[in-house]
């Protein structure tokens, strides 16, 4: 068997009662971001890998010189949503009194989901001994940085802001464009249904209007989002861009955005003003 690392007690060569074995436990567990890395020492982001490493001591061995070692892994977000399918797997190895210093090791790896809320993510492992019969869990927290986004009970825009450009990161206090600018504006959608395998349907639409309320653009179908997976999407990112006329005249403009849910039977929509000046 190939050199490992694990404190040891074998049961049936030192002669312990089940009374007597030590309790079983997990020891050393930690998040990395990266494969035998050190424990992370920040916030993970969304889509990043989580790469989770505990070591198990105070188990027995069995008259057959060997471990018998199952667990379980399952991962939730701060709602306590499963993230990834629950993982069973098995350790099972035949050790000898050389193997004294030997603990065995459970490594998985998994993902934050790439559309994500930020929070405190907990990732849940069970391992039991089959030869002691003795069961330990333990909770290891996952801290995740994301963008916060309200959940809602119905189909709505969240984080609407109009931005100078398509990159800046801060929206304006007060949008206003030059004519023949172009205007930027991202948002989220949120409050949609789920169908089958946590499938959505949502697609917007976006219309601008003079301070008259007469219609001077518009695109009812801009994007659509269809997706569907493991993990709840909690929210739709989004983001469009207009060109304003060079002859437009200055006054106050109304951005119009419309949102479907296909899946829920859902529509909305939400106006937002912004300002042409010279």
């Amino acid at each position: 068997m190939p050199s490992r690392a694990c404190a040891l007690l074998f049961a049936a060569a030192c002669g312990l009662t089940a009374a007597d074995a030590p309790a079983l436990r997990l020891v050393q567990s930690q998040v990395s971001f990266s494969e035998d890395g050190q424990p992370a020492d920040g916030q993970f982001q969304p889509g990043e890998n989580v790469y989770l490493s505990v070591y198990v001591t105070g188990y027995q061995v069995s008259p057959l010189q060997k471990i018998q070692l199952t667990y379980g892994l399952t991962a939730v977000d701060p709602r306590g949503t499963p993230i990834l399918s629950p993982v069973q797997s098995e350790l099972t190895d035949k050790v000898s009194p050389q193997d004294k210093n030997w603990r065995p090791r459970i490594r998985e790896v998994f993902s934050i989901p790439p559309i994500a809320l930020p929070g405190d993510y907990k990732a849940h492992i069970s391992v039991t001994d089959t030869v002691s019969h003795q069961s330990v869990q333990q909770d290891i927290s996952i801290p995740v940085r994301a963008r916060a986004v309200e959940p809602s009970a119905t189909l709505t825009v969240r984080n609407f802001g109009f931005y100078q450009g398509e990159d800046d990161p801060h929206p304006l206090p007060l949008p206003t464009y030059a004519p023949g600018a172009k205007v930027f504006a991202r948002f989220d959608i949120a409050g949609y249904q789920f169908g089958p395998e946590n499938s959505i349907e949502v697609s917007y639409g976006v219309a601008l209007f003079n301070a008259e309320g007469k219609s001077l653009y518009s695109q009812p179908s801009a994007a659509t989002e269809k997706s569907s997976g493991f993990y709840p999407q909690p929210y739709v990112p989004a983001g469009m861009s207009l060109n304003l006329d060079k002859t437009i005249r200055p006054g106050t403009y109304t951005l119009a955005i419309t949102l479907n849910d296909a899946k829920g039977k859902q529509t909305a929509e939400q106006k937002f003003p912004f300002e042409v000046a010279p």
